[in-house]
């Protein structure tokens, strides 16, 4: 298998040059075979093997569900074009999971990837899909994050994860189809805390920065008043993980280079920088979910600021078929 980006490495969007320091989440080392679930858990938590299976029928019945919404009468051409893309990422998805070990950062033979899934009964209305869809995929999301909350390591907890994130990005039609960003789940060394909550601070003053800039430049209009507010949101992010690194002890890190903007930036470049900007600070809350430990309540709050970070990506660009990993 080729060498795959670590968390730290940044990707060129629409021709933006980043000229910040490549950040990292994690690095990686051979892949393992991992052990059973850690007991006793406040959360009741499936084996390793059972979450595989669990994984796996919660991953047909989404597709099934997608199927529907894409032959349902009155369904549009972008809800068709969205489902497709969805159900491509779940063969994926479901490839990785028939592996014995889904971090061995291959593809298991899915005997099902032949044709598209088959629907039953009369086509129905895409409303009605829909909704379906809605409740299907929230409720395996909180299935997969049952499992991402008491996984063992970082790399088992960011593996559930992102399958739970990407069932919450499947609950409805986004503007945008999810992107295939040619990366398998693999194993890898978990980095500290501390370390992932910088990569997040570095990130957010970088945004910072832009957002100061595009602000600038833009002529006053509804866009410039939502990036100024996204802007004022994310100082106030930075500002409460800087006192939560403090208060455990750590230094945040300084402001640093950002990304090099164009001085008068067209309607098409500023979605392009707020891709970027926003996908950014998206994998980096996944690099801070994947370390938390286990044991550490704040791994929920971890996820739910990483998931609160899910609707800024689908704004501007697709989501990866395997969120936060890079």
């Amino acid at each position: 298998m080729p060498p795959l980006l670590s968390r730290r490495a940044f990707g060129l969007t629409a021709g933006l040059a980043l000229v910040a320091t490549p950040l990292s989440g994690c690095s990686f080392f051979d892949p393992t075979v991992h052990g059973s679930a850690v007991r006793n858990l406040p959360r009741p938590s499936p084996t390793p093997e059972q979450a595989q299976v669990n994984a796996l029928a919660g991953n047909e019945s989404l597709t099934a569900a997608l199927q529907v919404l894409r032959t349902a009468t009155g369904a549009t051409p972008a809800e068709v074009a969205w489902t497709t893309a969805v159900q491509r990422a779940l063969q994926l998805q479901r490839r990785v999971l028939l592996r014995p070990d889904p971090l061995s950062g291959a593809l298991g033979d899915d005997p099902m990837a032949s044709g598209s899934p088959r629907t039953t009964g009369a086509r129905v209305p895409a409303v009605r899909a829909t909704d379906e869809l809605a409740t299907l995929a929230t409720a395996e999301a909180a299935t997969l994050l049952t499992v991402a909350l008491s996984a063992e390591t970082g790399p088992d907890a960011l593996l559930w994860g992102s399958l739970s994130v990407f069932a919450s990005a499947s609950a409805q039609p986004a503007p945008h189809p999810p992107v295939d960003h040619g990366v398998v789940p693999f194993s890898f060394e978990s980095e500290s805390l501390g370390s992932a909550q910088s990569v997040l601070v570095e990130h957010l003053f970088r945004a910072d920065q832009a957002l100061a800039a595009l602000v600038g430049a833009l002529r006053p209009g509804s866009l410039r008043t939502q990036l100024a507010q996204r802007r004022g949101l994310l100082v106030q992010q930075r500002v409460d993980l800087q006192a939560t690194m403090r208060a455990a002890g750590a230094t945040p890190p300084p402001p640093e280079p950002g990304y090099e903007l164009p001085i008068r930036p067209a309607a098409g470049t500023v979605a392009a920088v707020m891709a970027t900007i926003e996908t950014d600070l998206f994998n980096a809350a996944a690099g801070v979910f994947c370390a938390t430990p286990a044991t550490d309540e704040a791994r929920t709050a971890a996820h739910a600021a990483w998931l609160t970070q899910l609707p800024q990506v689908t704004r501007w660009t697709g989501v990866s078929w395997f969120p936060g990993w890079v």
